[in-house]
Protein backbone atom coordinates (compact mmCIF):
# COMPACT_ATOMS: atom_id res chain seq x y z
CA UNK A 1 0.00 0.00 0.00
CA UNK A 2 1.32 3.11 -0.75
CA UNK A 3 2.15 5.96 1.64
CA UNK A 4 -0.38 8.63 2.55
CA UNK A 5 0.91 12.20 2.12
CA UNK A 6 0.99 14.85 4.69
CA UNK A 7 -0.69 18.40 3.74
CA UNK A 8 2.62 19.64 3.56
CA UNK A 9 4.06 17.05 1.35
CA UNK A 10 1.26 17.63 -1.23
CA UNK A 11 1.71 21.71 -1.35
CA UNK A 12 5.56 21.28 -1.32
CA UNK A 13 5.30 18.31 -4.19
CA UNK A 14 2.34 21.04 -6.07
CA UNK A 15 4.57 23.89 -6.11
CA UNK A 16 7.86 21.81 -7.53
CA UNK A 17 5.80 21.17 -10.25
CA UNK A 18 4.76 24.51 -11.06
CA UNK A 19 8.31 25.32 -10.67
CA UNK A 20 9.19 22.97 -12.94
CA UNK A 21 11.63 21.58 -10.39
CA UNK A 22 9.30 17.97 -10.66
CA UNK A 23 9.28 16.09 -13.56
CA UNK A 24 5.80 14.00 -14.63
CA UNK A 25 6.00 10.85 -16.11
CA UNK A 26 4.03 10.52 -19.23
CA UNK A 27 0.41 9.37 -19.45
CA UNK A 28 0.57 5.89 -21.22
CA UNK A 29 -2.68 5.79 -23.46
CA UNK A 30 -1.46 2.94 -25.38
CA UNK A 31 -4.99 0.68 -25.28
CA UNK A 32 -3.37 -2.54 -25.34
CA UNK A 33 -0.97 -1.88 -22.24
CA UNK A 34 -4.88 -1.40 -20.50
CA UNK A 35 -6.46 -4.80 -21.80
CA UNK A 36 -6.24 -7.42 -19.44
CA UNK A 37 -5.87 -10.78 -21.88
CA UNK A 38 -8.42 -12.94 -21.41
CA UNK A 39 -8.11 -16.75 -22.59
CA UNK A 40 -11.47 -18.27 -24.33
CA UNK A 41 -10.11 -21.60 -24.67
CA UNK A 42 -10.00 -22.09 -20.76
CA UNK A 43 -12.96 -19.67 -19.54
CA UNK A 44 -13.13 -18.99 -15.76
CA UNK A 45 -15.48 -21.64 -13.96
CA UNK A 46 -16.18 -19.84 -10.77
CA UNK A 47 -17.19 -16.12 -10.10
CA UNK A 48 -16.20 -13.10 -8.18
CA UNK A 49 -18.40 -13.81 -5.13
CA UNK A 50 -17.54 -17.64 -5.21
CA UNK A 51 -13.91 -16.90 -4.65
CA UNK A 52 -14.69 -14.29 -1.75
CA UNK A 53 -16.69 -16.98 0.08
CA UNK A 54 -13.74 -20.16 -0.57
CA UNK A 55 -11.44 -16.78 0.40
CA UNK A 56 -13.29 -16.21 4.01
CA UNK A 57 -13.52 -19.90 4.88
CA UNK A 58 -9.85 -20.40 4.24
CA UNK A 59 -8.63 -16.78 6.24
CA UNK A 60 -10.72 -18.54 8.92
CA UNK A 61 -8.72 -22.05 8.84
CA UNK A 62 -5.83 -20.28 8.28
CA UNK A 63 -5.77 -18.29 11.38
CA UNK A 64 -7.01 -21.54 13.41
CA UNK A 65 -3.69 -23.53 11.36
CA UNK A 66 -1.87 -20.36 12.82
CA UNK A 67 -3.22 -21.23 16.47
CA UNK A 68 -2.53 -24.76 16.49
CA UNK A 69 1.00 -24.85 14.81
CA UNK A 70 2.18 -22.27 17.62
CA UNK A 71 0.39 -24.60 20.55
CA UNK A 72 2.17 -27.75 19.12
CA UNK A 73 5.37 -25.99 18.33
CA UNK A 74 6.28 -23.62 20.79
CA UNK A 75 7.02 -21.18 18.79
CA UNK A 76 5.44 -17.57 16.73
CA UNK A 77 3.78 -19.06 13.62
CA UNK A 78 1.85 -17.52 11.07
CA UNK A 79 -0.52 -18.01 8.18
CA UNK A 80 -2.27 -16.43 5.66
CA UNK A 81 -3.73 -16.61 2.23
CA UNK A 82 -1.31 -15.76 -0.56
CA UNK A 83 -3.12 -16.94 -3.73
CA UNK A 84 -6.44 -18.44 -4.81
CA UNK A 85 -6.10 -19.60 -8.60
CA UNK A 86 -7.79 -21.48 -11.07
CA UNK A 87 -6.04 -23.71 -12.98
CA UNK A 88 -6.19 -27.07 -14.77
CA UNK A 89 -5.02 -30.12 -12.61
CA UNK A 90 -1.79 -30.98 -14.89
CA UNK A 91 -0.54 -27.71 -14.38
CA UNK A 92 -0.73 -27.83 -10.75
CA UNK A 93 0.79 -31.20 -10.82
CA UNK A 94 3.82 -30.14 -13.60
CA UNK A 95 4.54 -27.61 -11.36
CA UNK A 96 5.20 -29.97 -8.45
CA UNK A 97 8.93 -31.45 -7.60
CA UNK A 98 9.07 -35.05 -7.94
CA UNK A 99 9.10 -35.51 -4.16
CA UNK A 100 6.57 -33.98 -2.42
CA UNK A 101 4.27 -34.64 0.88
CA UNK A 102 1.24 -34.86 -0.56
CA UNK A 103 -2.04 -35.70 1.82
CA UNK A 104 -5.47 -36.87 0.39
CA UNK A 105 -8.80 -36.05 1.85
CA UNK A 106 -11.79 -37.55 2.29
CA UNK A 107 -14.69 -34.83 2.69
CA UNK A 108 -17.90 -36.31 3.62
CA UNK A 109 -20.93 -34.64 4.27
CA UNK A 110 -23.32 -36.24 6.56
CA UNK A 111 -26.14 -34.44 6.83
CA UNK A 112 -26.60 -33.52 3.10
CA UNK A 113 -27.08 -36.62 1.15
CA UNK A 114 -26.99 -35.08 -1.76
CA UNK A 115 -23.55 -34.38 -1.93
CA UNK A 116 -21.00 -36.95 -2.45
CA UNK A 117 -17.49 -37.56 -0.61
CA UNK A 118 -14.95 -35.19 -2.48
CA UNK A 119 -11.22 -35.56 -2.75
CA UNK A 120 -8.80 -33.00 -1.56
CA UNK A 121 -5.28 -32.37 -1.95
CA UNK A 122 -3.53 -30.96 0.88
CA UNK A 123 0.20 -30.57 -0.39
CA UNK A 124 3.18 -28.75 2.20
CA UNK A 125 6.56 -27.73 1.47
CA UNK A 126 9.61 -29.68 2.48
CA UNK A 127 10.94 -26.68 4.93
CA UNK A 128 7.76 -26.66 7.09
CA UNK A 129 7.41 -30.59 7.21
CA UNK A 130 11.14 -30.89 8.39
CA UNK A 131 11.14 -27.97 10.73
CA UNK A 132 8.04 -29.41 12.24
CA UNK A 133 9.77 -32.69 12.34
CA UNK A 134 12.64 -30.92 13.94
CA UNK A 135 10.52 -29.03 16.78
CA UNK A 136 8.57 -32.16 17.49
CA UNK A 137 11.73 -33.90 18.22
CA UNK A 138 12.63 -30.85 20.17
CA UNK A 139 15.27 -29.20 17.47
CA UNK A 140 15.52 -25.48 16.90
CA UNK A 141 13.50 -25.86 13.50
CA UNK A 142 15.63 -23.60 11.66
CA UNK A 143 16.42 -23.34 8.01
CA UNK A 144 15.99 -26.62 6.17
CA UNK A 145 16.95 -26.78 2.99
CA UNK A 146 16.72 -30.94 2.31
CA UNK A 147 15.73 -32.36 -0.86
CA UNK A 148 16.12 -35.91 0.67
CA UNK A 149 12.82 -38.56 0.71
CA UNK A 150 11.11 -39.03 4.16
CA UNK A 151 11.56 -41.62 6.43
CA UNK A 152 8.80 -44.05 7.66
CA UNK A 153 9.29 -42.43 11.05
CA UNK A 154 9.26 -38.72 10.02
CA UNK A 155 5.96 -39.70 7.97
CA UNK A 156 4.42 -41.52 10.96
CA UNK A 157 4.97 -37.87 13.03
CA UNK A 158 3.39 -35.65 9.91
CA UNK A 159 0.46 -37.89 9.55
CA UNK A 160 -0.36 -37.29 13.61
CA UNK A 161 0.02 -33.84 12.57
CA UNK A 162 -1.59 -34.01 9.05
CA UNK A 163 -5.09 -35.49 10.99
CA UNK A 164 -5.38 -32.44 13.22
CA UNK A 165 -4.79 -30.02 10.66
CA UNK A 166 -6.99 -31.32 9.00
CA UNK A 167 -9.87 -31.60 11.51
CA UNK A 168 -9.37 -27.87 11.73
CA UNK A 169 -11.28 -27.45 8.25
CA UNK A 170 -14.85 -28.66 10.03
CA UNK A 171 -15.22 -25.17 12.00
CA UNK A 172 -14.98 -23.04 9.16
CA UNK A 173 -17.50 -24.66 7.06
CA UNK A 174 -18.99 -25.06 9.64
CA UNK A 175 -21.71 -22.36 8.63
CA UNK A 176 -22.14 -23.66 5.19
CA UNK A 177 -22.41 -27.19 5.70
CA UNK A 178 -21.67 -30.00 8.44
CA UNK A 179 -18.27 -31.77 7.13
CA UNK A 180 -16.02 -34.65 8.30
CA UNK A 181 -12.43 -34.73 6.99
CA UNK A 182 -10.54 -37.61 7.21
CA UNK A 183 -6.92 -38.12 5.96
CA UNK A 184 -6.66 -41.37 3.41
CA UNK A 185 -3.45 -41.64 2.76
CA UNK A 186 0.03 -39.53 2.00
CA UNK A 187 2.23 -39.54 -0.97
CA UNK A 188 5.48 -38.29 -1.51
CA UNK A 189 5.74 -38.82 -5.26
CA UNK A 190 3.90 -36.36 -7.30
CA UNK A 191 3.85 -37.83 -10.69
CA UNK A 192 1.91 -41.26 -8.75
CA UNK A 193 -1.06 -38.93 -7.87
CA UNK A 194 -3.65 -39.44 -9.80
CA UNK A 195 -6.61 -38.77 -7.91
CA UNK A 196 -8.33 -36.02 -10.37
CA UNK A 197 -8.38 -36.06 -13.99
CA UNK A 198 -5.71 -34.04 -15.96
CA UNK A 199 -7.70 -32.02 -17.88
CA UNK A 200 -10.08 -31.23 -15.10
CA UNK A 201 -10.15 -27.26 -13.45
CA UNK A 202 -9.15 -27.56 -9.62
CA UNK A 203 -8.69 -24.61 -7.63
CA UNK A 204 -5.60 -24.14 -5.24
CA UNK A 205 -5.69 -22.11 -2.39
CA UNK A 206 -2.01 -21.17 -1.61
CA UNK A 207 -1.56 -20.40 1.93
CA UNK A 208 2.04 -18.95 3.74
CA UNK A 209 3.12 -20.41 6.54
CA UNK A 210 6.03 -18.84 8.49
CA UNK A 211 7.00 -20.64 11.78
CA UNK A 212 9.65 -18.48 13.81
CA UNK A 213 11.95 -17.11 10.74
CA UNK A 214 11.58 -20.12 8.53
CA UNK A 215 8.84 -19.29 5.62
CA UNK A 216 6.83 -22.01 3.85
CA UNK A 217 3.83 -23.01 1.97
CA UNK A 218 0.61 -25.42 2.09
CA UNK A 219 -1.24 -25.52 -1.33
CA UNK A 220 -4.66 -27.01 -0.90
CA UNK A 221 -6.34 -28.51 -4.55
CA UNK A 222 -10.16 -28.60 -4.93
CA UNK A 223 -12.16 -30.29 -7.32
CA UNK A 224 -13.67 -28.12 -9.81
CA UNK A 225 -16.45 -30.36 -10.81
CA UNK A 226 -17.04 -31.14 -6.83
CA UNK A 227 -16.57 -28.09 -5.66
CA UNK A 228 -19.09 -26.67 -8.45
CA UNK A 229 -21.98 -28.99 -7.11
CA UNK A 230 -21.06 -27.89 -3.12
CA UNK A 231 -21.36 -24.00 -4.52
CA UNK A 232 -24.65 -24.97 -6.29
CA UNK A 233 -26.35 -27.02 -3.36
CA UNK A 234 -24.81 -23.28 -1.22
CA UNK A 235 -26.47 -21.54 -4.02
CA UNK A 236 -29.80 -23.40 -3.73
CA UNK A 237 -30.03 -23.33 0.28
CA UNK A 238 -29.52 -19.14 0.25
CA UNK A 239 -32.75 -19.24 -2.32
CA UNK A 240 -34.53 -21.24 0.10
CA UNK A 241 -33.24 -18.87 2.87
CA UNK A 242 -34.52 -16.53 1.46
CA UNK A 243 -37.95 -17.71 0.30
CA UNK A 244 -38.84 -19.00 3.79
CA UNK A 245 -37.64 -15.40 5.21
CA UNK A 246 -40.52 -14.04 2.26
CA UNK A 247 -43.08 -16.66 3.22
CA UNK A 248 -42.62 -16.14 7.26
CA UNK A 249 -42.64 -12.11 6.72
CA UNK A 250 -46.05 -12.87 4.23
CA UNK A 251 -47.35 -14.99 7.45
CA UNK A 252 -46.93 -12.80 9.36
CA UNK A 253 -48.55 -9.44 7.72
CA UNK A 254 -51.72 -12.03 7.07
CA UNK A 255 -51.79 -12.54 10.42
CA UNK A 256 -51.21 -9.26 11.62
CA UNK A 257 -54.32 -8.57 8.88
CA UNK A 258 -56.71 -10.94 10.70
CA UNK A 259 -55.64 -9.86 14.53
CA UNK A 260 -56.48 -5.78 13.29
CA UNK A 261 -60.10 -7.20 11.36
CA UNK A 262 -61.54 -9.37 14.82
CA UNK A 263 -60.09 -6.96 17.37
CA UNK A 264 -63.48 -5.08 16.18
CA UNK A 265 -65.32 -7.58 16.86
CA UNK A 266 -67.46 -7.42 20.01
CA UNK A 267 -67.32 -10.75 22.44
CA UNK A 268 -70.45 -11.05 25.45
CA UNK A 269 -68.90 -11.78 28.58
CA UNK A 270 -70.75 -12.97 31.78
CA UNK A 271 -69.88 -13.46 35.32
CA UNK A 272 -71.46 -16.13 37.03
CA UNK A 273 -72.10 -15.32 41.02
CA UNK A 274 -73.21 -19.54 40.66
CA UNK A 275 -75.72 -22.08 40.32
CA UNK A 276 -79.01 -23.37 41.65
CA UNK A 277 -81.78 -26.04 41.28
CA UNK A 278 -85.06 -24.78 41.65
CA UNK A 279 -88.14 -26.92 40.40
CA UNK A 280 -90.88 -24.96 38.30
CA UNK A 281 -93.15 -24.79 41.50
CA UNK A 282 -90.19 -22.94 43.24
CA UNK A 283 -90.06 -20.43 40.50
CA UNK A 284 -94.30 -19.73 39.95
CA UNK A 285 -94.08 -18.85 43.97
CA UNK A 286 -90.66 -16.38 43.91
CA UNK A 287 -91.80 -13.02 45.15
CA UNK A 288 -90.39 -9.88 45.59
CA UNK A 289 -87.56 -9.95 48.09
CA UNK A 290 -87.21 -13.76 48.41
CA UNK A 291 -83.80 -15.19 48.84
CA UNK A 292 -82.41 -17.53 46.04
CA UNK A 293 -79.57 -20.07 47.86
CA UNK A 294 -76.27 -20.48 45.53
CA UNK A 295 -74.39 -23.15 45.14
CA UNK A 296 -71.22 -20.97 46.28
CA UNK A 297 -69.36 -19.07 49.06
CA UNK A 298 -69.96 -15.37 48.81
CA UNK A 299 -65.98 -15.14 49.43
CA UNK A 300 -65.35 -18.00 46.49
CA UNK A 301 -64.14 -17.04 43.18
CA UNK A 302 -66.75 -16.61 40.59
CA UNK A 303 -66.62 -17.96 36.87
CA UNK A 304 -66.50 -15.56 33.84
CA UNK A 305 -67.58 -16.82 30.64
CA UNK A 306 -66.78 -15.85 26.78
CA UNK A 307 -69.57 -16.33 24.83
CA UNK A 308 -70.44 -19.05 27.29
CA UNK A 309 -67.27 -20.93 27.46
CA UNK A 310 -65.58 -20.61 31.13
CA UNK A 311 -62.51 -18.63 30.72
CA UNK A 312 -61.42 -16.54 33.74
CA UNK A 313 -62.09 -16.40 37.53
CA UNK A 314 -62.60 -13.45 39.33
CA UNK A 315 -63.58 -11.89 42.66
CA UNK A 316 -67.09 -9.71 43.28
CA UNK A 317 -65.91 -5.67 44.08
CA UNK A 318 -66.77 -2.13 43.79
CA UNK A 319 -65.43 0.55 41.43
CA UNK A 320 -66.72 3.85 41.31
CA UNK A 321 -69.83 2.77 43.27
CA UNK A 322 -70.70 0.00 40.82
CA UNK A 323 -70.62 -3.75 40.80
CA UNK A 324 -67.56 -5.08 38.86
CA UNK A 325 -65.59 -8.22 38.80
CA UNK A 326 -61.85 -8.35 39.35
CA UNK A 327 -59.56 -11.00 36.66
CA UNK A 328 -57.71 -13.33 38.92
CA UNK A 329 -56.51 -16.12 37.16
CA UNK A 330 -57.15 -18.12 33.88
CA UNK A 331 -59.99 -20.88 34.21
CA UNK A 332 -57.70 -24.10 34.32
CA UNK A 333 -59.93 -26.32 32.31
CA UNK A 334 -59.57 -23.53 29.46
CA UNK A 335 -57.15 -25.34 27.20
CA UNK A 336 -59.96 -28.54 27.37
CA UNK A 337 -62.64 -27.25 25.84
Amino acid sequence: MADVLSQDQIDALLKGIQAGEVEMDPVDNDPKKRVKEYDFRSPKRFTREQLKLIDSVYQNYARRLASYLSGILRVYCEASIGQIEEQKYYEFNNALEDSVLMANLNIAYPEDEEIEDQVLLMEMSKSISFSIIDRLLGGSGNGYNITRDYTEIELSLLENVLKQIITLMKEPWNNYFTIEPSLSRIDTNSRLVQTMDADETVLIIMLNLKINQLDGRINICMSGNSLGILLKQLDEKAVKQQNQKSDAATDEMSRGSIMRSVEKGSLEMKAILGKANLSLADVLTLHVGDVIELDQNVSMPIMVTVEDKPWFTGALGVKKKKKAVKIIDYYEKRGKL
